[in-house]
């Protein structure tokens, strides 16, 4: 994999703010900061398109982040109220939190994938997504005064504020559509697993791909098993990963870190990733079959000691956890008993451990 974006990456490592960059002629990236979070920034990607700005993710909503965004289209000679349109890959308040904001200032349009606005529409109800929390940490295993905090939205240690769950996308985009970019063709791709509406969008005349969280440098984006609405989302996540190698070619500018080149060895270091972490769990589970999900997850191999996980991390591991047995249970490996809380079993009356390369058939899903 190589870095493309070398002021990025020395902005991350120095902990700072990237500056503004003209990623091709009439494409930008404009970082909004995340104050207090460990992602630092969110990517926000404007294309110019005619007398006025297309954006992409917004970004956040907290911390002057509206000010950050004026300031950063000050910088490629735009105001808010030369947005035409935005552009949302999935809704999450660090991506999709500002786009009301925009809105009020030019009044322009806002699309996104129809899974995303059902998600804004589950959480802007308060008691239905209560309800929806307690159950799900009851079926985990979750003690009663473990410090884990649901995910609220995707933002990090932040209470979502009501209104940010009630924005109303102006049209939906689907698997292969016209992003409608005024003298650009950027197309859609629909790449479920992170969310359940998640969308990539493709430039071809610019050889970039726009990857949101579905693919990042560093870091793995969370498949959680947390209020998703189909039963594998991390089979959702593997299978739509198989759409970006085909642009490998392309620069990847994603939502978070630093762009980058080699997508399909990107891909293929991810997918490496999730097999040593389905053998993990599996392993896991024949070891002490009756295991629950809260009970793996302490166990599992994290990129920091398990003490030092709380609120919405911890929720985001056990959530993590859940989505891989969550595949597991669908390729036959394992299964579930019980409700409140689920304990998991082996499939198969042997409990035989395997590793990456001796997953049951069928177990990765591949095209």
């Amino acid at each position: 994999m190589e870095v493309t974006g070398r002021l990025q990456l020395e902005a991350w490592r120095r902990r700072t703010l990237p500056p503004v960059e003209r990623v091709r002629p009439g494409l930008w990236s404009l970082p909004v900061p995340m104050t207090g979070n460990p992602l630092r920034y969110v990517l926000c990607y404007a294309f110019e398109s005619g007398p006025g700005v297309t954006l992409v993710d917004p970004g956040w909503p907290f911390d002057g982040g509206g000010e950050s965004h004026t300031a950063g289209l000050a910088t490629i000679g735009a105001r808010p109220e030369d947005v035409t349109g935005v552009l949302v890959t999935h809704a999450h308040l660090d991506h999709h939190g500002l786009a009301s904001w925009v809105r009020e200032k030019s009044g322009c349009w806002v699309a996104m994938h129809e899974a995303e606005q059902e998600a804004l529409r589950r959480q802007a109800n308060r008691e239905t997504s209560a309800a929806r929390t307690r159950r799900w940490r009851d079926a985990a295993g979750i003690p009663p005064d473990a410090d884990a905090d649901a995910p609220p939205s995707g933002a990090s240690g932040t209470t979502t504020p009501t209104g940010l769950t009630d924005l109303e996308a102006d049209f939906f985009l689907g698997h292969g559509d016209d992003a409608r970019i005024p003298g650009r063709d950027v197309r859609a791709l629909w790449t479920p697993g992170h969310t359940p509406g998640h969308l990539c969008f493709v430039s071809p005349d610019d050889a970039v791909i726009l990857t949101g969280d579905h693919l990042l440098p560093r870091i793995t984006p969370n498949i959680s098993g947390y209020a998703y609405d189909t039963l594998d989302p991390l089979g959702d996540y593997l299978d739509s990963l198989t759409l970006l190698p085909e642009h490998d070619a392309y620069e990847a500018l994603p939502g978070h870190e630093y762009r980058f080149r080699g997508i399909a060895a990107r891909t293929a270091t991810v997918r490496a990733h999730h097999d040593r972490r389905l053998a993990e769990i599996h392993n896991q589970v024949a070891g002490t079959p009756g295991v629950t999900a809260w009970e793996i997850a302490s166990q599992v191999t994290w990129s920091r000691d398990w003490a030092e996980y709380s609120g919405f991390l911890l929720t985001s591991a056990v959530g993590e956890t859940l989505s891989h047995l969550d595949h597991l249970e669908a390729r036959g490996a394992v299964r579930r008993q019980g409700r409140s809380p689920v304990r998991w079993f082996p499939a198969a009356p042997q409990h035989e451990r395997i590793g990456p390369d001796r997953l049951p058939e069928g177990m990765i899903t591949w095209r």
